[in-house]
């Protein structure tokens, strides 16, 4: 059951747990009003917390969420507290109208949590409160930084451990997603009921915590106590050494202080801890240790104690501490182990080792040890590996070898970037001067990737680090740049624009094709060359044409024309507008497997000083390729500034076919010059939106999956990757199923630029409108109108009608009076007036929004029972249509 509070809510808060308090009954004549802060008190905020089932209350304040013009409460709340709502409370008999700025009641209540059967408050088995009844929680794939969510919400330290402890009842559980808890909502928007054999277990540190850091092991240290009143307090630098850092930082299971130093991680106003710490090093927990007598009030500006703990990440077993098997201390050390993780996430790794680029990653058989399970999106998206961790059985373990003494960084890929070398344990800039082809050779080869193809001073930045003061005298076969002779003589200092920056080509090759362009993938690692396999790649990863590209541009399918053959020495070069038409538009847009030419414009993506293509190209539109084209003998070498062709071609195209018209029936997408159903994997409305827009037909009124008498060749897309039509095409893998969708979209009516599928301006289109969408004029639409168009769309009721509601355009008005009983299935099928209008008043539009087709029934009131959503004419439970619930979504619906 869902149970919506009949007659209280939070607005505009941080959860669903706080917000501005409104209050509904028959004294407000079934109208939300706000609460004048001298109305409300402490108690009243406990009753109002228990209804919506939250924790105490923290924060009790005046416009603490927001003022509003709306209607106020107009009595005294005198609640005893341990009532069960607020409205059985006794109020006062005086009446109010009117409350002074500031004074709305803002409410935060405490969030339903709590760890229990620890050492501490800030320990043990997670549990949430939701509905009533405290469960323990369940889920397969926490990591720190989900524990750390939960370490915040009960005002403890930093997280410190987060294990699987075994289910020892059979008592029913809570079910938490990791993306959901990082996600920032209400915890309760998390919950629903499962079971796993495991819980989860949550160490926090009670009394000490680092914030605003990078990472769980950085940041400005706190700490709480009953000396500071249970508050949190920032430290003055001149009462915390070097051996205090390091009790904080084993506290926190992080590894040994790095860097310490005042106003690191910002300054506050916090109070500040009035005692100097005097630790021997070797303390559990920095409270352990003894401290002065003396007392201090205030701290200089810019003295505020910031810490930085290094990471618990080592790599064993190697030639050196930059090279072995990736192992991570949480409470233990462990190998590491994931099937999916790139060089890229290696590089992560050899960044928190301070070593230099990343050069392998690979998977070695493990022991029967326990291993670390780190997944690879994680990596790129934490701010330490340490909140990535998740313990798993034995298993293959990673291996990294990371440069230890060169790298190159601010690149566009790992073969790129501003050349950086290190010795005593400093990373230096290289001199331009210093640094030759030779000395390039050796270091792409150390880092595992092709020739250099670009050398050039400042290319990728230039910093006020220190500069490498020898000369490098390589002879090009060596395996690593610091085995290279090196010159006696010493620069301390390089002009500006010298750094040097460093561009190595990909060790990727096509072989066995009619071209380099073509043929089958292979990738250079470790000195061996192997063919690649992945069952679906997309345009996006597989792109590259044989002799023309756009660049620069939003899509695949747009951008400045760049253009390379042997007449151009194989450089790409810009045309010129003069010597490009319509017709080579078309034979580039074919080219590349994109649509018709939309637009064709000089500069339109951006002008570059690159070469010129030198020749006029002459194609009758036919032709498979560019280069296929006649061009004229006649040589070009420059081009009038804003003359470079910028071309956008139509994306892939859209078709519903078998349906009773062009806007409904199943969907097929042509893709690589094939036709082919869309086999849709969780796709809403919205989505399906998206295809009735391209296709020019009205708003989308259903879709639905359908099976198929066999298997054939479709094209799958994931909702997460189709955002716009634009973005489709890299959103396509090919697939083999018997599933395909079909849409219905209206063919004659829409709502545009509302909040919802059922809210926006009406445009309507038909013969009379030559086919256009048009907007209609207030005076020529009534309530009965409104009624047709919101049942034509799926949508519930109308509930607003009003001129201008959804914005004002230019575009052209319909021109009669509709003049519907109420009843019809369609707009276009009212009758309408005689006479034409053909301007409308500013401010008359028609704006619309219908109710959604959702309903609560069963329950005590129309805020309470069994969620149904209406979809295509019936009325489903909403579990059967696999809803997600989500009380943020459902909330607004059921007002």
């Amino acid at each position: 059951m869902v149970l919506p509070r009949d007659s209280v809510r939070l607005v505009d808060g941080t959860s669903l747990c706080s917000g501005r308090l409104k209050v509904k009954s028959e004294q407000s004549n079934q109208r939300w009003s706000s609460v004048c802060e001298d109305d409300f008190d402490q108690q009243d905020a406990e009753v109002v917390c228990r209804e919506l089932g939250c924790g105490a209350p923290s924060v009790l304040q005046g416009a603490l969420y927001g003022e509003v013009e709306a209607p106020v409460w107009t009595k005294e709340f005198q609640c005893g507290g341990n009532e069960s709502a607020l409205l059985d409370c006794r109020s006062s008999g005086s009446a109010r109208n009117t409350c002074s700025p500031g004074k709305a009641v803002g409410l935060t209540c405490s969030e339903p949590v709590r760890l229990v059967r620890g050492s501490s408050r800030c320990s043990g088995t997670l549990e949430i409160k939701y509905r009533g009844e405290w469960r323990p929680v369940v889920s397969s794939g926490w990591s720190m930084k989900d524990a750390g969510v939960f370490c915040r919400k009960l005002d403890c330290g930093s997280a410190v451990s987060i294990e699987r402890g075994m289910k020892s009842s059979n008592r029913p559980m809570w079910r938490m997603s990791s993306d959901c808890v990082q996600s920032g909502s209400d915890l309760r928007v998390c919950v629903k009921p499962g079971s796993l054999p495991t819980l989860i277990d949550i160490t926090c540190s009670d009394s000490v915590r680092l914030v605003d850091g990078t990472s769980p092991c950085s940041g400005r240290l706190e700490v709480k106590s009953d000396q500071s009143n249970q508050r949190w307090s920032s430290v003055c630098e001149d009462d915390f050494d070097q051996q205090d850092a390091e009790v904080v930082c084993r506290e926190l299971g992080c590894e040994a202080p790095s860097v310490l130093q005042g106003a690191l991680y910002g300054e506050v106003e916090a109070p500040m801890w009035t005692e100097e710490f005097q630790c021997g090093g070797n303390e559990s927990a920095l409270l352990d240790c003894r401290s002065s007598g003396s007392a201090r009030n205030t701290c200089s500006p810019g003295k505020a104690v910031g810490l930085t703990c290094s990471e618990p990440v080592r790599l064993v077993g190697g030639s050196s501490r930059c090279a072995g098997r990736l192992e991570i201390k949480r409470g233990e050390w462990r190998p590491v182990y994931d099937n999916n993780w790139t060089l890229k996430d290696a590089a992560v790794v050899c960044r928190v080792l301070d070593c230099g680029s990343a050069v392998s990653v690979d998977r070695r058989k493990s022991s029967e040890r326990p291993v670390w399970i780190i997944r690879s999106g994680c990596v790129q998206s934490a701010s330490t590996l340490k909140d990535c961790v998740r313990p798993a059985s034995p298993f293959d373990v990673l291996e990294i070898t990371c440069s230890d003494s060169v790298r190159l960084v601010n690149g566009t890929s790992m073969c790129s970037g501003r050349l950086e070398v290190k010795s005593n344990q400093r990373w230096s800039s290289v001199c331009e001067a210093d640094f030759d082809q030779q000395d390039a050779e050796v270091v792409c080869r150390e880092l595992g990737c092709g020739a250099p193809s670009v050398l050039q001073g400042a290319l990728y930045g230039e910093v006020e680090a220190p500069t490498w003061t020898e000369e490098f005298q390589c002879g090009g076969n060596e395996s690593a740049l610091l085995d290279c002779r090196s010159s006696g003589s010493a620069r301390n200092t390089c002009s500006p624009g010298k750094a040097v920056g460093l561009t190595c080509s990909e060790p990727v090759r096509l072989v066995g094709g009619s071209s380099r362009c073509s043929g089958t993938l292979e990738v250079k690692r470790q000195k061996e060359w192997r063919p690649v396999f992945k069952s679906t790649w997309t345009p996006k990863e597989a792109a590259a044409a044989y002799s023309v590209r756009l660049v620069d541009g939003t899509s695949l399918c747009s951008g400045r024309l760049e253009v390379k053959s042997n007449q151009s020495n194989q450089r790409w070069s810009s045309v010129c507008e003069d010597d490009f038409d319509q017709q080579d538009a078309e034979v580039v847009c074919r080219e590349l497997d994109c649509g018709t030419p939309l637009v064709l414009q000089g500069a339109l993506y951006g002008e570059v000083e690159a070469p010129m293509w030198t020749e006029e190209f002459q194609c009758g539109g036919n032709e498979s390729a560019l280069l296929d084209c006649r061009s004229s003998g006649s040589a070009r070498n420059t081009c009038s500034p804003g003359k470079a062709v910028g071309l956008t071609c139509s994306e892939l195209r859209f078709k519903l076919v078998g349906g009773s018209s062009d806007c409904s029936g199943r969907l097929e997408v042509k893709h690589e010059a094939e036709w082919a159903p869309a086999n849709i994997y969780d796709w809403n409305l919205r989505n399906a939106n998206i295809v009735c827009r391209e296709l020019d037909c009205g708003s989308v009124v259903s879709i639905e999956k359908k099976r198929a008498s066999s298997t054939r060749r479709q094209w799958r897309i994931r909702s997460g990757c189709f955002k716009s039509a634009s973005a489709l095409r890299g959103c396509i893998q090919p697939d083999f199923m018997n599933i395909y969708t079909e849409i219905m979209c209206s063919e004659s009516l829409r709502l545009v630029d509302g909040t919802s599928l059922c809210s926006g301006r009406l445009e309507v289109k038909s013969d009379q409108s030559n086919q256009r969408w048009s907007s209609v004029c207030e005076h020529d639409f009534d309530q009965q109108d409104a009624e047709v168009v919101c049942r034509e769309l799926g949508c519930g009721a109308p509930s607003v009608l009003q001129g201008a509601l959804y914005g004002e355009v230019d575009s052209p008005m319909w021109t009669e009076e509709f003049q519907c009983g109420g009843n019809e299935s369609a707009l276009l099928d009212c009758r309408s007036s005689g006479s034409a209008r053909n301007t409308c008043s500013p401010g008359k539009a028609v704006g619309l929004t219908c109710s959604e087709p959702v309903r609560l029934v069963g329950g005590s009131s129309r805020c309470s029972g069994t969620l149904e959503v209406k979809h295509e004419g019936k009325r489903e439970a909403a579990l059967r249509l696999r809803t997600r619930y989500d009380p943020r979504g459902l909330t607004p619906l059921l007002m």
